[in-house]
């Protein structure tokens, strides 16, 4: 592998990190602050037999981060270019078989 190739994988994977952190930076956030403000309500409003804030604060964080985290990686890691060299496969007569 060339240096320019491992300077391209190196910002791809740069890149790819920013907006993983990012997405469970804001997640974070959504779930700490929408589960604080909906979980001071008194009385306690049910959906479904759950708590309100649980499934604004909880449920629907997860559902989200499921769907951009499968987005993610099926569309954008999977489409890059991958240039990691393939390893050759092993030839008859080949002295590290023979070792």
């Amino acid at each position: 592998m060339t240096s320019a190739e491992r300077w391209r994988n190196y910002r791809q994977t740069r890149r790819d990190a920013r907006v993983a952190v990012a997405a469970w930076l804001l997640a974070m956030a959504w779930v700490l602050g929408v589960s604080w403000w909906l979980g001071m309500e008194r009385p306690t409003v049910l959906w479904w037999g759950i708590p309100k804030w649980v499934v604004l604060g909880v449920g629907l964080p997860w559902i989200a981060t499921f769907v951009f985290n499968a987005w993610f990686s099926w569309v954008l890691i999977a489409q890059t270019d991958d240039t990691m060299p393939r390893p050759q496969p092993i030839g008859r007569g080949d002295s590290r078989r023979d070792a």
